[in-house]
Parts: C-alpha cells; sequence; structure tokens
C-alpha cells in the first residue's frame, strides 16, 4: 500500500502546491494516501478478475485463488510409500466423486492405477472410463494426454485380465483417432 500511495504522489504532486508549505504536505499527504488506495483497489480487481479468466479457461488456480479445489496427493503418496494401499484406495474413493475437470480426472486416474495393482480389473476399467470422461472437459495438452493415458490402460485391460476383444477394438479405434 505504501508503494502504491508513493507512485500516486508522483502523479499527484501538482495538484497538492498551495500557497502554505503545511498546506502543501497534507495535500501531498493525502491525495497520495487515497490515489494509493484506489491503485490498491484497482490492481486487486484486476487481478481477481484476469485470474478468474485464466483459471476458467485453464482450470490451474491463479493467484492462490478458488478456480480450483485441491486435493492433497502427497497425503495418498506417503501412504503408497508406507505400503498402506488400502488406505490410498480409500481416500482416493471417497474424493472420486466430490472433484470435476482436471482435479477429478487426475484422482480418477491414480485411483485406478492402484487397483490395478491391487489386482481389481473390473473396478480399474471403470474408474478408468470415469477419467477419460472428466479428461475430455479438460482443454488442452493435458486433457489430450490423460485420455490417452486412460484409453490406453482401458485397451490393456481389456487386452489381458478382462479379455474383451471387442472393447479392446474400439479402444484401439478411439487411440487411432486421438
Amino acid at each position: 500500500m505504501l508503494a502504491y500511495a508513493v507512485l500516486a504522489g508522483t502523479v499527484v504532486w501538482p495538484f497538492a502546491i498551495s500557497d502554505s508549505l503545511w498546506m502543501t504536505l497534507a495535500k501531498l499527504v493525502a491525495y497520495s494516501l487515497a490515489g494509493g488506495a484506489m491503485i490498491h483497489l484497482l490492481h486487486r480487481a484486476v487481478s481477481w478478475m484476469l485470474g478468474g479468466l485464466i483459471g476458467r479457461a485453464t482450470g490451474v488456480s491463479v493467484g492462490g485463488g478458488a478456480t480450483r479445489r485441491h486435493f492433497g496427493m502427497s497425503a495418498v503418496d506417503a501412504l503408497i510409500v508406507r505400503g498402506r494401499h488400502d488406505e490410498a484406495i480409500a481416500q482416493l474413493r471417497a474424493a472420486l466423486y466430490e472433484h470435476e475437470g482436471e482435479t477429478g480426472a487426475e484422482i480418477a486416474q491414480r485411483l485406478g492405477d492402484l487397483l490395478l495393482r491391487a489386482g481389481t480389473a473390473e473396478e480399474a476399467a471403470q474408474v478408468y472410463r470415469r477419467a477419460r470422461r472428466l479428461w475430455e472437459t479438460v482443454g488442452g495438452a493435458p486433457g489430450r494426454e490423460g485420455r490417452t493415458y486412460a484409453t490406453r490402460r482401458l485397451l490393456d485391460l481389456y487386452e489381458g485380465p478382462l479379455a474383451n476383444a471387442a472393447a479392446a477394438d474400439r479402444e484401439r479405434d478411439r487411440l487411432r483417432a486421438a
């Protein structure tokens, strides 16, 4: 705020000139503080608006705004490192339907990977399908890469443990079209 007041003071000093030195100083301080407050509010408003626009366009939180809900993957990572896979799966299952967009897709993808390690191929396939649907709502390279990853994992499942040739052919067609 002080920096904005100094900035405003460099602009408003001609308007503060008066017959008395003390009156000039009082006006300069008053005008500087008022101008600094206006510049500060303008800066905050523009940052908030641009952050919201960029956040909506990219799904990324800009400037600490709430454009994307945060999910603590580090807590899940810590459980996995400790070998507590069941607890990590439980946390991811609990968060699976609470999040949309990129965060939801990342959660679904991570849950699918853990379920695949745990040996539950059918549930993993269901979660990968959800991940792909969520990745379809994400634009740009992250969405494209996420869809491709989920499709490849589904293809592996259909060719492997699920042994579903028709579904595997559909996934191959999706990969070719991507």
